[in-house]
């Protein structure tokens, strides 16, 4: 999405704190915002930090057993699978990457 990929994590209401707990995610005014998580390419070559400065994204689904957490990364290219380097949890493989229009959010 404009030169970016955004990373959904989402988790059932029991497992929210998860999302902090391992410092993937920080608790913010707004909702949360991205701590350690990483995302990843091995087929590229690619080690991404979240951005240092998120834009607001929008979800355009309400599931309300979800807790939602984005993390915006630089833009990878291709719609090969990514891997996801989530703390405590370690590597997260084949996490697909979907077309703008296939995602259930936005960038505002």
């Amino acid at each position: 999405m404009n030169g970016k990929t955004v990373l959904r994590v989402a988790t059932n209401s029991a497992g929210a704190d998860l999302l902090t707990r391992t410092g993937a995610f920080k608790t913010a005014s707004t909702g949360y915002t991205p701590g350690k998580i990483r995302l990843l390419s091995l087929s590229r070559g690619l080690g991404l930090r979240p951005l240092s400065e998120q834009p607001a994204v929008i979800s355009t689904t309400t599931d309300a057993s979800l807790n939602a957490a984005f993390a915006v990364f630089d833009g990878v290219t291709g719609n090969g699978d990514v891997e996801v380097l989530f703390p405590g949890l370690g590597l997260i493989e084949s996490v697909p990457v979907v077309a703008s229009h296939q995602a259930p959010f936005s960038l505002a």
